[in-house]
């Protein structure tokens, strides 16, 4: 049996090199959309929702520019793998010389779930101050004075533990406060709005192949939770996001259903010494996936080990190629 664990910390990685590789950014035109979709991605059908922008641009093409800001935050739990994006969207009227005018930047953010973690955490403060009352209940007239001594003195300190615990969590929300703050500065949203999200729920799956060439069969599937928008700036006005959100869930649904079939169709990952997956099992838990299975390695292993001898003689050709002088041995002594 062949365990593999992949942490919260290694994907999080991943996506931080995707990210600042460019890799997570998307251009739709109206090519993109396929044929039998029936909305099409111009100032005629986007004009529905934003008035605005029919009357300013009139029967023109558009394109909407989707990039993320941060790297993306997935976090693995029992359900499957959760994706937390912040991004932006940027649209543009195509004009007749190919030329690109901006009409409007939204902002897709993630939101602050608070009253989650409050709640958990005094939950667990009075779990433990029952517990502690249980062990002061406990006590009668047959605990020696040494006992009641030392569980005194392990109260003060939990005691001490809970208010450092609470000083470092107001700490923490003065900081996101302070956060809030700056964000708001800069006119994109007020700091007491909350901030909209994007979030994105999938599966992992890994299939064993009969063949020799490939070492299994990696896919899987995405699914879009939720996404919410906020106005960055507009050249049309003020935008009814309710309606934009709309769109960008169907550009969305779109962009996932290409994706989708892509990855149920799997991607086959690389021999290794002809080894291959024997009924590979994939779990997933709070904070890591587990993968379980059987390693299948053809014998005799035939791993490619250098020869010593062909690569000395190779650097002696190196050496003879490059003009250096050839070292003269001796004769030996008769």
């Amino acid at each position: 049996m062949f365990v593999i664990g992949v942490s919260d910390f290694l994907v999080n990685s991943a996506a931080f090199v995707y990210f600042t590789g460019n890799m997570f950014r998307v251009k739709y035109t109206d090519k993109t959309i396929p044929k039998e979709v029936p909305f099409r991605l111009n100032t005629q059908n986007v004009g529905s929702f934003l008035p605005e922008l029919k009357r300013q641009f009139l029967g023109s093409p558009m394109e909407l520019h989707l990039e993320a800001r941060k790297e993306p935050k997935l976090h693995f739990h029992p359900e499957g793998l959760d994706v937390s994006i912040l991004g932006r969207a940027e649209a543009f009227v195509v004009l007749p010389d190919s030329s690109l005018v901006p009409v409007f930047t939204l902002s897709v953010k993630r939101k602050q779930e608070k009253g989650g973690e409050k709640s958990k955490r005094r939950g667990e403060g009075g779990n433990r101050e029952g517990e502690e009352e249980e062990e002061g209940g406990g006590g009668g007239g047959g605990r020696n004075r040494k006992r009641e001594e030392e569980e005194k003195g392990e109260r003060r300190r939990r005691k001490g533990r809970r208010k450092e615990g609470k000083e470092k969590r107001k700490e923490q929300e003065k900081r996101r406060r302070t956060e809030e703050e700056e964000d708001g500065k800069d006119g994109r949203r007020p700091p007491t709005q909350k901030g909209p999200d994007c979030d994105l729920t999938g599966q992992i799956s890994l299939e064993a192949v009969r063949s020799g060439d490939s070492l299994a069969k990696v896919g899987g599937s995405l699914a879009l939770k939720d996404l919410r928008l906020s106005q960055e700036w507009s050249r049309i006005g003020e935008i009814k996001l309710f309606s934009l959100e709309i769109l960008l869930k169907l550009a969305g649904h779109v962009a996932l259903a290409g994706l989708n079939r892509k990855l149920r169709a799997g991607k086959l990952l690389p021999n290794i010494y002809g080894a291959r997956l024997v009924d590979p099992e994939v779990s997933m838990h709070e904070g890591y996936m587990l993968i379980k299975t059987d390693l299948q390695l053809p014998l005799p292993l035939q791993l490619p080990l250098p020869n010593p001898v062909l690569w000395a003689a190779g650097r002696a050709d190196r050496v003879e190629e490059g003009g250096s002088k050839k070292r003269e041995i001796p004769p030996s002594p008769a």
